[in-house]
């Protein structure tokens, strides 16, 4: 195979390889792209480096053949308790006090190893956990494990690991947590093993914060020796969108060589005793931002007054189901930049505005309309949308309750208030707006999608088994290439391989 491969031709690649997988390589590390394209060429059976190049920036790779591009340019270099410093913190000083915290109030912990390689980040952090709380009934515990490369992802679900991977980890933690198979194989124990969920995120493509990825309302993210491989421009919309995916006062755990980078954030740096972390705090004009998005509120003359939907699941419809209103994606979305058939004149610098992050202006603009036009149910869930995107759920609530009352028999109405109340972890409310949505639409396939995450949260595995099947059997019928409606832009192909490892 001819491995000489023209400097302009690499130049393309690397931006190709920057803006489909968000990795970067400067001149200094051509030589390591190089080789990375030389083993996908390999594995997918081109003739030659500069043909499977062409192919990748020309053609339209599928998913199957971005992992494999992917799996040859990262290599995860990882072991049990890595700086035992950091997790030290995480025990005695972070999650204890959580814990004591939540033990008060909703006893809910949501961490999130990004770039977890083959799982012992993942897994050291449910260790801590086990130790801290044995008995965990009663708690709803999100260990979240993801990774671009699916090589790594696969063997992190297997759990099975060698000698170096306890390198630098006391003997205890191989006799406690590990059974030993053969020489230089051990196993982790099922019941840390069953503590941790993997999933593949691209930070270039998958949707974060999203519930879509449950990568949202996370109060603590590891994200350790994976922005240094990011330019400095993805690198910080990443470490941003880390920030949005924090609860406030929520933790960003970085490696000390990136920690620059996240200071841009808004992040403040909290100095421990070997070790300086990162925590998500309200800044003074978030505050007041936040106070004065409630005034408005109080102060807005009310259209409509509010009243809960309450129309029972089995009255029979009498109106055509003609859903004339916008797709309602769930929360953290952002809106289409183009104008589509559902943008009109009127509200089309709302969209801008939205997609812009100006949701406060968004906000008003909406409330200005609503106070002196008919009730509009599409701009009732939009300024839902907009006040939910500023984690004002109250309000999102309520005007997304409002969007109902105008259009009761809008589907995606009720989807969006199932979104916001799972944000605001009232799940039983979540349920019952997800059955009036497949009460109004069979075949909305997040629905089923979401009803699927809600009743597996709560621990009903055979409704959550059920609602995936409905899923799946719909988006058999849909081209795997395509987006699924309310998805993010989210494939058919690529949802139906999340539902198949939740089910794992």
């Amino acid at each position: 195979m001819n491995q000489d491969i023209d400097n302009s031709l690499i130049i393309q690649f690397c931006d190709f390889v920057t803006n489909k997988l968000g990795l970067y390589f400067p001149e200094n590390r051509y030589r390591d792209l190089t080789r990375g394209i030389i083993s996908t060429a390999k594995d997918l059976r081109f003739s030659s480096p500069q043909e499977c190049i062409k192919w990748f920036i020309s053609g339209s790779p599928s998913k199957e053949h971005l992992d494999s591009l992917a799996s040859n340019l990262t290599i995860g270099e990882t072991y049990f308790f890595r700086d035992k410093k950091v997790f030290k913190l995480l025990k005695e000083k972070i999650l204890k006090n959580l814990i004591q915290e939540r033990m008060i109030q909703k006893k809910q912990i949501r961490i999130w190893s990004a770039a977890c390689s083959t799982g012992e980040e993942a897994y050291s952090i449910a260790m801590v956990i086990h130790e801290l709380i044995p008995s965990r009934i009663g708690w709803n515990i999100l260990i979240l494990a993801s990774d671009i490369n699916t090589n790594s992802l696969e063997k992190a679900r297997i759990g099975s690991y060698t000698h170096w991977s306890f390198r630098d980890t006391p003997e205890s933690i191989k006799e406690q947590y590990f059974t030993q198979k053969g020489k230089n194989e051990f196993l982790i124990n099922s019941h840390i093993k069953n503590m941790v969920t993997f999933s593949q995120i691209n930070f270039a493509e998958s949707p974060y914060p999203s519930p879509l990825t449950q990568t949202n309302d996370m109060d603590i993210i590891f994200c350790r020796n994976v922005l240094m491989y990011f330019s400095s421009d993805f690198r910080d919309k990443v470490v941003n969108k880390l920030y949005q995916c924090l609860v406030n006062n929520g933790w960003l755990i970085v490696s000390p060589g990136e920690a620059e980078h996240a200071k841009y954030a808004g992040l403040k740096s909290v100095r421990f005793t070997g070790a300086t972390l990162y925590q998500k705090q309200l800044s003074e004009k978030d505050e007041l931002n936040s106070s004065f998005t409630k005034k408005l509120i109080l102060t807005q003359k009310d259209p409509i007054p509010l009243i809960s939907p309450s129309m029972p699941l089995d009255q029979p419809l009498t109106e055509s189901k003609s859903y004339p209103s916008p797709p309602s994606p769930p929360l953290t979305t952002t809106l289409p930049s183009q104008k589509s058939d559902s943008q009109t004149d009127d509200n089309i610098d709302v969209y801008q505005l939205i997609n812009n992050d100006q949701l406060q202006a968004a906000s008003n603009i909406l409330l200005k309309k609503l106070a002196n036009n008919k009730p509009d149910g599409k701009e009732m869930a939009l300024l839902a949308k907009a006040y939910a995107n500023q984690r004002n759920l109250g309000n999102a609530k309520q005007w997304c309750e409002k969007a109902i009352q105008a259009d009761q028999f809008n589907a995606k109405h009720y989807y969006l208030l199932s979104t916001i109340c799972q944000e605001q972890d009232d799940l039983d409310a979540a349920i019952k707006a997800l059955k009036r949505t497949l009460y109004l639409d069979p075949d909305f396939i997040m629905a089923y999608f979401a009803l699927g995450n809600v009743f597996r949260r709560i621990g009903k595995t055979a409704d959550a088994k059920k609602n995936f099947k409905n899923a799946i059997n719909l988006l058999n019928n849909v081209n795997p290439n395509d987006s699924v409606p309310n998805s993010e832009g989210m494939t058919a192909g690529r949802l139906i391989e999340i539902i198949k490892l939740a089910n794992r």
